[in-house]
C-alpha cells in the first residue's frame, strides 16, 4: 500500500508540472477578475452651485452674494489600470468642463493637459483634490452624490450634487 500512495504522489507532482510547463508555453495566465464594485461608466448629476465671493461688477448686474444656481451634467468615470484606487474623471462641472472662469483648468484646450484624477476609497465613494495655477478643486462623496468646492482668489463655487449612472 505504502509503494501505491508513492505512485500516485509521483504521478500527481508529474502532472501538476507538466500542465504548468504546457500553460507556461502557451502564454496561459490567471487574469485577475474586474471588481464587482466597478465604476467605470457614465454618469448624471444635478443639484445647485452656490457662488460667493464674486468680483464687484458681477454685483452690478443683479447677483446677489452668494447666489445659487441649478446645474445638470454629465461626465464619465473610468478606472485606472493597474491603479485600483484610481479613477480618471472625464467632464465634471468645476474640474474640467464648465464655464471657462468656473474651473479649474479654465484655459484648458486640450483633455491630455488637464486631466482629473480621483482616489477611490470604496465601492462608489470617490475624493479628488486638484490644484492648478491657484486654483482648487475638492470633492468627496459617492459618484452619484457628491459635494465639491472651486475656488480661486476670494470666489467659490459649492457643488451640491446628486444623480445616478447612466449606461449601467
Amino acid at each position: 500500500m505504502n509503494k501505491m500512495s508513492s505512485y500516485y504522489g509521483v504521478k500527481t507532482t508529474a502532472l501538476t508540472i507538466a500542465i504548468s510547463c504546457f500553460c507556461l508555453l502557451l502564454g496561459c495566465s490567471v487574469e485577475p477578475e474586474e471588481p464587482v464594485d466597478n465604476i467605470s461608466g457614465v454618469y448624471y448629476l444635478r443639484g445647485t452651485q452656490t457662488h460667493s465671493g464674486l468680483p464687484w461688477f458681477n454685483r452690478l448686474i443683479d447677483y446677489r452674494d452668494p447666489y445659487t444656481n441649478y446645474t445638470e451634467f454629465s461626465f464619465y468615470v473610468k478606472l485606472v489600470k493597474d491603479k485600483v484606487d484610481t479613477v480618471r474623471i472625464y467632464g465634471l462641472e468645476g474640474a474640467d468642463a464648465g464655464i471657462a472662469e468656473k474651473k479649474v483648468f479654465p484655459n484648458c484646450t486640450n483633455s491630455d493637459d488637464c486631466k482629473v484624477y480621483g482616489k477611490r476609497k470604496s465601492s462608489g465613494e470617490i475624493e479628488i483634490d486638484i490644484e492648478h495655477d491657484g486654483r482648487r478643486y475638492q470633492a468627496s462623496g459617492y459618484i452619484t452624490s457628491l459635494t465639491a468646492r472651486l475656488s480661486y482668489g476670494n470666489v467659490s463655487v459649492d457643488y451640491d450634487l446628486s444623480g445616478n449612472p447612466v449606461d449601467r
